[in-house]
């Protein structure tokens, strides 16, 4: 997805863009880079410190706020304006599973949702409301959505508005997780379509267009996606990914500062890039447009990022999309809101050579990984994949940060994570026996074969980004 994108009905698959295909090593066209060159191992290591406890540990630390994962949903609407205009309000949003778990949150206010019009709105839901934090699993994923709507208005031909009875929707198909401490975001498309209204004025619910709508085609459900971006400056690195080209069909919609990226955002489910400065408050009169780029296998999405609230305290950014009620004149509307942080807020113990890696909605077998050398700034990076169940113990792979965009697999090096070095919040060892045991990693070791990233040692300490 890029510039100039005008079919919103799109959106809701930036959960399906985002996934990092095995092997694929960034976004956007892919071309061959110059990457960094690495060093070849010669020796290795049976240990690292602190492996078999929780003191003297030497990898870097993870500090995520110990506070419920957040799930954000949206719903984004897509139709052209007319008479007959239907809006639905939304009174209570609810996430369940199988296993008993809900997430509900009666909203303060009502959320009025213009099923033909274009705009996006969202309802934050705190996942763990009704459990105790001693029981709290590592994630928790929730298959279901219940939305009750209080009632509906209909605009008639003469502008005023018409009150129809509300109803209770069940979605099943659902596949959204939550992290203590970590945003998870779903994207729902709504449109009037999935609501007739018969002859006598009762609406009802048409699943069969509302799954065709959104339901991811590979997986069969409708994902959510992490949406939270750990965020790194690095200004300091040799060879950094370069900005999309501006001015172009396809390119930026606003000019970069630089023609290569300053910041690197990952979430385990996505990357993007940005400009070094974020948005400023007159940004059309001196050009600091806070540049924001969303990666995806093929392409990415445009949008730009704030400095922290002086309120809330957070940083955030936005991705933008062509609004296609707004021909011949284009203007752009928000797709979707996140937060990022300041890697060193969220993590500490940081030395010489420091490797992380970050799960993903879903918590399978796969997480994203990165690494980077610089105790108090980013003076190179690497990213990459692990699969644990790659092999006889888990296999990784990184590249250069460089080949985040444009995408390139070129100067590739792997290694293993030894199952037996892997161990959990209390360091203890990680029985790797049980149904998706790598939930319970929270370090271990690494250790890499062949070629390695200049700076690092042939193996260490690597820690899962997050909480116990």
């Amino acid at each position: 997805m890029g510039r100039g994108d005008s079919n919103l009905k799109r959106l809701p698959w930036i959960a399906l863009a985002v996934v990092i295909i095995a092997g694929c090593a960034g976004g956007g066209t892919n071309v061959g880079g110059t990457g960094t060159t690495g060093t070849t191992a010669t020796t290795g290591t049976t240990g690292v410190t602190g492996a078999t406890g929780t003191t003297g540990r030497t990898g870097v630390s993870v500090n995520l706020p110990d506070v419920p994962g957040l799930i954000d949903t949206y719903y984004l609407t897509a139709q052209g304006r007319a008479a007959g205009d239907l809006t639905a309000i939304l009174e209570v949003a609810r996430y369940r599973n199988d296993l008993g778990d809900t997430a509900e949150e009666a909203l303060l206010t009502p959320l009025n949702i213009l099923l033909t019009g274009t705009n996006v709105q969202s309802t934050p839901i705190n996942s763990d409301v009704a459990t105790p934090q001693p029981s709290y699993p590592a994630s928790k994923t929730f298959n279901y959505l219940d939305l009750n709507f209080s009632q509906f208005l209909r605009e008639t031909d003469t502008g005023s508005l018409q009150a129809l009875d509300g109803i209770n929707v069940a979605l099943t198909g659902q596949e959204v997780t939550a992290f203590r401490g970590r945003v998870t975001a779903l994207q729902l498309f709504l449109n009037d379509s999935m609501f007739p209204i018969d002859g006598g004025g009762n609406v009802s619910f048409d699943n069969a267009t509302f799954v065709a709508q959104n339901r991811n085609p590979e997986t069969g459900t409708v994902r959510g996606f992490l949406s939270d971006y750990v965020s790194f400056d690095i200004s300091a690195v040799p060879n950094k990914p370069q900005m999309p080209a501006f001015g172009t069909d396809t390119g930026l919609e606003f000019a970069p500062q630089s023609p290569f990226a300053s910041r690197v955002y990952f979430s385990g489910d996505s990357t993007a890039i940005s400009d070094k400065d974020p948005r400023s408050a007159n940004y059309q009169t001196n050009g600091i447009n806070g540049v924001f780029v969303f990666l995806t296998p093929s392409s990415f999405v445009e949008g730009f990022f704030r400095p922290v609230d002086p309120t809330t305290q957070l940083r955030t950014y936005e991705l933008k999309q062509r609004d296609p009620q707004s021909f011949p004149d284009p203007r752009l509307i928000t797709a979707l809101k996140g937060i990022y942080r300041e890697y060193p807020t969220v993590m500490g113990n940081f030395s010489d050579f420091n490797f992380i890696t970050i799960p993903r909605s879903g918590d399978g077998r796969k997480q994203q990984i990165v690494c980077w050398t610089g105790q108090s700034s980013v003076t190179n990076m690497w990213f990459g994949e692990v699969d644990f169940l790659g092999g006889a113990n888990p296999i990784f792979r990184i590249y250069p940060i460089a080949n985040l965009y444009p995408a390139t697999v070129a100067n590739e090096m792997t290694g293993i994570l030894p199952k037996a070095s892997l161990r959990d919040a209390n360091g203890q060892a990680v029985s790797t026996g049980v149904a998706n045991w790598w939930r319970n990693v929270r370090y271990g070791q690494f250790q890499f074969a062949g070629t390695r990233p200049a700076g690092s040692p042939v193996s260490g300490e690597f820690s899962a980004f997050r909480r116990p």
